[in-house]
């Protein structure tokens, strides 16, 4: 249920994003700025109100992280192993 909970997140946050960058100027017309302002910062405080620790369930910058870090140490060691097969004489 959190993986479809961050998943679902994600996937607005990059609408927001998108709507944002492509929408109408105004902003009353754009879903950008309603979103953040409206839906987000005052329903997420009253959700998180009657139902308790919601930041837990959407955060999907933490699993984001945790996935960059293991491309990164993969990419680290093939870089690695390339080199030593590379040098002659290692």
């Amino acid at each position: 249920m959190r993986v479809i909970a961050q998943i679902a997140t994600l996937s607005l946050v990059v609408l927001v994003i998108v709507a944002g960058f492509i929408g109408d100027e105004t902003p009353t017309r754009n879903l950008a700025p309603i979103t953040v302002w409206v839906i987000w910062w005052v329903g997420f405080a009253y959700l998180s109100a009657l139902i308790g620790d919601v930041w837990a369930a959407v955060r999907f910058n933490a699993n984001s992280i945790k996935a960059a870090e293991c491309v990164t140490l993969l990419n680290i060691q093939v870089i690695i192993r390339m080199t030593q097969i590379a040098l002659p004489g290692s």
